[in-house]
């Protein structure tokens, strides 16, 4: 007997762990329940089958425990939670749609004795694994293209001398080069957008920034939820990036200038390593990938901005000079 399932996924995702040394790479995967991180796992070894074919994917062998396949619902969710973990933990998988993915489970029979179950994943019928603007014709071009973009920034901000000065220069040439797509183009929602294309919305500036951040060895997570300005709620995503063992939030599109009167702004930093406090006052970060999916654990932002604790060091370390010149003067 074959069942087909469509592997439903949500439009939005979320965060992880609050460990400061937890590896950015696979900040999602460290908090998936066991059966969705085999998934997890799954799918990055069969990356190259799903690039390059249309067919479907054996993940039986994957699973010790066979009859855990006969879960059906729970296999599913444990799919979907797996899609968007590894969408999220690498924006360079901007090309793979896990909204095309089904799951499709067989159960292999001698009379009524059940010998055991096959799981597969495939793409929806007649169509591919990729995402809408993205084909198989063009996906390696792309991919080198993004990723040669994304080595050239991290090279030049890597010669700033401090983690904040390379943050801030691969911010700054980020909102020099990209501009918000507010047409919403096919590609608009992916980190190729913002490296290649320069224009982008704001999922394509936070899994660039994401990109940057990893060649440069420094923390940074992707984070959906809602922004609010203007008295207006709408969906959006940023970044959470760590330095000197904390975290902090940046919002690389919000800094990004918008014409006005066909004029640009300044550059501006005003979403530039903020605190906990002066984040949430605009940004409200949602806890899980999908209705009834695994709640993330969110790294806890400093409770300063960068700059604001850094003023307050630098006025401490003053008091302290300060009282200590009292003290040598009586």
């Amino acid at each position: 007997m074959r069942r087909w399932i469509a592997c439903l996924l949500a439009a939005f995702v979320i965060l992880s762990v609050e460990d400061a040394g937890a590896q950015s790479q696979q900040y999602y995967r460290a908090q998936l329940q066991e059966r969705a991180a085999i998934f997890y796992t799954a799918l990055l070894d069969n990356l190259e089958i799903m690039k390059t074919q249309a067919g479907e994917v054996e993940l039986t062998d994957y699973f010790s425990d066979n009859s855990s396949i006969a879960d059906t619902g729970g296999m599913i969710r444990n799919l979907t939670a797996a899609c968007r973990a590894l969408e999220y933990d690498y924006p360079e998988l901007f090309w793979l749609s896990s909204a095309q993915i089904r799951m499709r489970t067989t159960k292999i029979t001698r009379g009524d004795t059940v010998l055991r179950y096959q799981l597969r994943i495939e793409p929806q019928e007649g169509g591919n694994y990729f995402a809408e603007g993205f084909d198989r014709n063009n996906v390696a071009e792309k991919l080198a293209q993004t990723e040669a973009a994304a080595d050239r920034i991290a090279a030049e901000a890597a010669q700033q001398e401090t983690d904040y000065g390379k943050i801030r220069a691969a911010h700054d040439i980020l909102v020099r080069e990209t501009s918000y797509d507010e047409e919403q183009q096919k590609t608009s929602h992916s980190a190729y957008a913002a490296l290649v294309e320069h224009k982008a919305v704001c999922d394509g500036y936070a899994g660039a920034f994401q990109m940057v951040m990893e060649r440069l060895d420094i923390p940074c997570i992707s984070i959906v939820g809602e922004a609010h300005a203007d008295g207006k709620t709408e969906a959006h995503m940023w970044n959470a990036v760590q330095l000197d063992g904390k975290w902090y939030g940046v919002d690389v599109t919000w800094d990004d200038p918008v014409p006005v009167d066909g004029k640009f702004e300044m550059l501006r930093h005003t979403y530039f390593l903020l605190g906990e406090d002066a984040m949430n006052d605009s940004h409200t970060p949602r806890f899980t990938f999908f209705e009834g999916g695994p709640a993330y654990e969110l790294p806890t932002l400093h409770s300063r901005s960068y700059m604001a604790e850094q003023l307050n060091n630098l006025w401490e370390r003053f008091l302290a000079w300060l009282g200590k010149q009292k003290s040598n003067l009586m």
